[in-house]
């Protein structure tokens, strides 16, 4: 990536322009000893991309009010190079499939713009609000042996949002917003053919794009010996992206893998509203002798209509509540510093349909855990740094909810930085 920043005169500030390249290339393998085949997919994906940022000075509107102005536009041209074979191991003939797992050629375009502003009438009220339009083009041509349909779809988009700061006292802020979102369905969604966790997945080229309004309050606390942020938010989901469960006769022709598979999924938008509400808080307590306590807690509940039926069901894969306590100390004259932290999670057993044919989650539900982890350290300056970590302390099987592995059990490592010049 290239970026050049600066400013232009008085009226243009943080102005960034940035120019990126990325290519992604990935090579998958599934070998069937019993059967004497094994199949091959290559996928390759080129991003170009480009984005403008800018900002206004303070303009300042009266002896206390003033107004701050920022916006861009960016684009992004995605292009990707997708195979398959198939391959008789006895006889050592490999034959190419029509398809990958994407639709060779295919070619994902997003471009928008975007402006917010902060504006402050008085010392105690600040509001920010903002918006984004925009278009996202998906290109993908059709292949008949297959039976893929071709995808040539826009999706406008025009979001906004508005939010609210009140100062009650220099201690103490309430906070208030509204925010639109939007997703349009991605080469992954319209297009590919997988083995994913609850089973194989296929693609559905007529999916729609999934709008949400969330609502969020938060209250902000700022003492000398303690700092406190607590935020409560509720979200709506339209047209929500979901997985459906699918009859073997479902599955595309010419595809064995589907056949194969137990599980049968199809993406489709819910026929409905999704609603989503959690809370999430943290808290730092500053004592004497440079002790610091700091704890988060997390906690959402998710539920819409169920994909495959009439009934309302859990969101799949949200997380339970989980959080962390972390004790720190810090050695003002040496630069030596000592924490420990405790992270821990509880059982999550609220599954949607597809949830429970997920090999990624245990049967049940994803167990809870707590684990501890340590770090010591010594800084000198700014020049040297050196510390040692020991992580999962007690060695504890655990993974987070929705994840395919285990966490790494107990670990060490120790790292030494050391900056030679002031620049």
């Amino acid at each position: 990536s290239v970026s050049l920043r600066g400013a232009a005169g008085d009226s243009i500030r943080d102005r960034a322009l940035t120019l990126t390249y990325q290519r992604h290339p990935e090579a998958r393998e599934n070998v069937r000893p019993r059967s004497q085949i094994r199949f091959d997919w290559r996928d390759d994906v080129d991003t170009l991309g480009l984005a403008l940022s800018a900002a206004t000075p303070n303009i300042r509107l009266g002896e206390e009010a003033s107004l701050r102005l920022r916006y861009g536009f960016d684009v992004y041209d995605d292009r990707v190079s997708s195979s398959a074979s198939q391959t008789l191991t006895d006889l050592d003939l490999s034959l190419p499939l029509s398809r990958g797992q994407y639709l060779d050629r295919s070619l994902y375009v997003t471009l928008g713009a975007w402006l917010t502003l902060a504006l402050r009438p008085t010392r105690w009220l600040t509001i920010r609000s903002g918006g984004r339009v925009g278009l996202v083009g998906v290109r993908a041509p059709e292949d008949a042996a297959s039976g893929t349909a071709g995808v040539q779809d826009d999706f406008p988009l025009a979001v906004g949002r508005v939010g609210a700061e009140v100062e009650l006292a220099r201690e103490v802020s309430l906070l208030a917003a509204v925010d639109q979102g939007f997703r349009a369905p991605n080469l992954d969604d319209l297009t590919s053919r997988q083995q994913t966790g609850p089973g194989f997945q296929f693609e559905n080229p007529d999916l729609r794009p999934e709008r949400t309004t969330s609502f969020d309050v938060g209250l902000r606390l700022r003492f000398p010996a303690l700092r406190l942020d607590a935020w409560a938010f509720a979200m709506l989901i339209d047209d929500g992206i979901e997985r459906a469960l699918r009859g073997a006769e479902a599955c595309p022709p010419n595809t064995p893998q589907c056949q194969a598979s137990r599980v049968h999924l199809q993406l489709v938008n819910a026929r409905g509203i999704g609603t989503l509400f959690g809370a999430e808080g943290a808290a730092t307590l500053i004592l004497p002798e440079d002790v610091t306590v700091r704890a988060t807690v997390t906690w959402a509940w998710g539920e819409g209509p169920d994909p495959s039926g009439p009934s309302r069901v859990p969101l799949s894969r949200v997380p339970p509540l989980h959080g962390a306590v972390e004790g720190r100390w810090r050695h003002r004259e040496t630069g030596f510093y000592a924490a420990a932290v405790l992270r821990w999670a509880a059982t999550q057993d609220r599954l949607a349909p597809q949830d429970t044919a997920d090999a990624r989650i245990p049967l049940g539900g994803t167990p809870g855990w707590a684990t501890v982890d340590v770090r010591a350290g010594w800084r000198f300056g700014d020049q040297v740094l050196l510390s040692l970590v020991g992580e999962n302390l007690f060695d504890v099987a655990y993974r987070t909810h929705g994840s395919s592995i285990n966490a790494p059990g107990v670990g060490v490592m120790a790292q030494a930085s050391v900056r030679l010049w002031p620049w």
